[in-house]
């Protein structure tokens, strides 16, 4: 086992996550080489998916709530005719139906019909719970559950292509947004049925695919050359800088440093801000007026 094992890293990076595998199975290089680390992703791609995830180690575990609310955006392959049980072609065929020959001026029209706000109707395979347990369960079970909607926002959506029964098109969505579902939806809008036949993610907040490398390229690489992503670039809040080394070390103890609270002046109630010592990013903290509140300390070494 390498020697970078025994070292500590905190930090993100970008893995391109092959066809087939789970988001769990693709951390496992992580894992298996950052074995006394934590390790955790910002947002779950199922195994037809491919493309960016981003893996959080050690500290930076810390901010994932923080960067997976971030819009992400995705390129998706619609399959028109055929509903599946999982709305993707993962799923068992449930119905078929016929459709008219596509026009590229009615199609844009319904992919751009999805723009702004609305509800969704989550898949029934999916890790949504409903009394405590995950819709899947149900689903695989054969039970019937009610499935609420949930609000989700589509900024931007184009069509890339089409040909036949097949739909590329790209879309810049909110978290929470099922593109599965977004294309069972769309055939409907279409007069037919679809499914998902492909979707790759291609950003997700600040983080791009072409910052990421493969599953094999981490396993070849030792850990100190992987392509790390600072913590402190990855959040989009306001920094202050702490004036001294005492000041680290009271804010490492979970204690409120009173030369910071005359920098926030320029806040508003409820705003968070991120506090780094001039180089490391050290905590997450709430202006709560006059005071402010420690959300996150991060311990790490220099």
């Amino acid at each position: 086992m390498s020697s970078a094992t025994t070292k500590t890293f905190h930090g993100f990076l970008a893995l391109d996550k092959a066809l087939k595998i789970s988001s769990h199975q693709a951390l496992s290089v992580f894992k298996r080489k950052l074995p006394k680390i934590k390790i955790g992703h910002t947002g779950t791609l199922d195994p037809l998916a491919t493309g960016l995830l981003v893996v959080a180690v050690g500290e930076a575990t810390k901010l994932i709530s923080y960067l997976s609310e971030k819009e992400k955006v995705y390129q998706a392959q619609a399959s028109l005719g055929t509903s599946t049980t999982t709305d993707d072609s993962e799923g068992e065929v449930l119905e078929s139906r016929s459709f008219s020959p596509l026009e590229k001026k009615n199609l844009q029209k319904a992919l751009e019909s999805f723009l702004g706000k609305s509800l969704q109707i989550p898949p029934l395979y999916s890790a949504i719970k409903s009394k405590g347990r995950a819709l899947y369960h149900y689903a695989r079970a054969g039970k019937a559950v009610k499935v609420s909607p949930r609000e989700i926002e589509i900024f931007k959506i184009k069509l890339l292509d089409f040909k036949g029964a097949k739909i590329d098109f790209e879309v810049t969505c909110s978290r929470g947004t099922y593109i599965r579902a977004l294309v069972r939806d769309l055939g409907e809008r279409l007069g037919t049925l679809a499914h998902l036949s492909a979707l790759r993610r291609i950003s997700s907040g600040q983080f791009s695919l072409d910052q990421a490398w493969t599953g094999e390229a981490f396993e070849k690489h030792e850990v100190e050359d992987w392509p790390w992503i600072p913590m402190e670039q990855s959040l989009d809040l306001p920094q202050f800088s702490l004036d001294s080394s005492e000041d680290c070390e009271r804010l490492k103890q979970g204690v409120r440093v009173e030369a910071l609270q005359s920098k926030l002046k320029a806040l508003k109630k409820g705003d968070e801000f991120a506090i780094t010592d001039g180089v490391l990013l050290r905590a997450i903290g709430s202006f709560e007026e006059p005071l402010f509140r420690l959300k996150r300390v991060l311990r790490r070494e220099p």
